[in-house]
C-alpha cells in the first residue's frame, strides 16, 4: 500500500532532496514507528542519519536489492520480518527484506526486543552512544562522530515525512466521506 499510495510524493520528496526514493520511503518510516514508541526527534534524526550511512546515500545494493535500511546482518530471531540472508564479500551476513517498511519496523524490534538498552534510552540524548556502543563495540565513539558527522537538513525531514503522510491523510478522508 505505502508504494501505490505514496510513489508521486516519494519522488517528489527524492527530487527535492539527497535522498534516494527508497530513502525517502525509509525516512517517512522511521519517523512513523519512531513517534509511536515515544522516541525524541533528535533521536530518529540521527537513526535516519545512521540509515544514510549504512545505505551509502541509497546507492547501496544491500538497500536496493534487500531492502535493508540499515545494514541488519541476518538474524534467526523469532523477532525479525527477515525473509532470507545473503553472504557478503567480508565475511558478514545482511538480512533480506520483502519491503523499505519492514526493515525499519526491525530496527526498532532490534531496539525494543533484541536489545533492550537502546529502547531504554530512546527518549534520552544518550541514544546514540548506546546504539554505537552495542552495535560497534571496537570502536563506538568513531562510529557515532561519523553518523553524527552527516549532515540531515530539517527541512528535508519535514518534506519526508509530512509529503508521504499527505497521500494517507487523503485516504482517511476519503474513507470517512464514504
Amino acid at each position: 500500500m505505502m508504494g501505490l499510495l505514496t510513489a508521486a510524493p516519494r519522488h517528489v520528496v527524492a527530487g527535492i532532496t539527497k535522498l534516494t526514493s527508497l530513502q525517502a520511503e525509509a525516512v517517512f518510516w522511521v519517523f512513523w514507528y519512531g513517534l509511536m514508541k515515544g522516541y525524541s526527534f533528535s533521536n530518529l534524526t540521527w537513526m535516519c542519519q545512521q540509515m544514510i550511512l549504512e545505505t551509502g546515500w541509497g546507492g547501496s545494493p544491500l538497500l536496493v536489492q534487500n531492502r535493508n535500511a540499515f545494514g541488519m546482518s541476518c538474524t534467526n530471531s523469532p523477532a525479525s520480518t527477515q525473509v532470507g540472508c545473503t553472504q557478503l564479500n567480508d565475511g558478514n551476513t545482511n538480512g533480506i527484506y520483502r519491503t523499505i517498511q519492514s526493515s525499519v519496523k526491525d530496527r526498532f524490534m532490534w531496539d525494543e526486543k533484541r536489545f533492550t538498552e537502546p529502547y531504554e534510552h530512546r527518549k534520552e540524548s544518550t541514544y546514540p552512544e548506546v546504539v554505537a556502543k552495542r552495535f560497534y563495540p571496537d570502536s563506538p565513539v568513531v562510529y557515532g562522530a561519523t553518523v553524527g558527522s552527516i549532515n540531515v537538513n530539517p527541512v528535508w525531514v519535514a518534506l519526508t515525512v509530512f509529503g508521504l503522510f499527505v497521500p494517507f491523510e487523503v485516504l482517511a478522508i476519503v474513507k470517512v466521506i464514504k
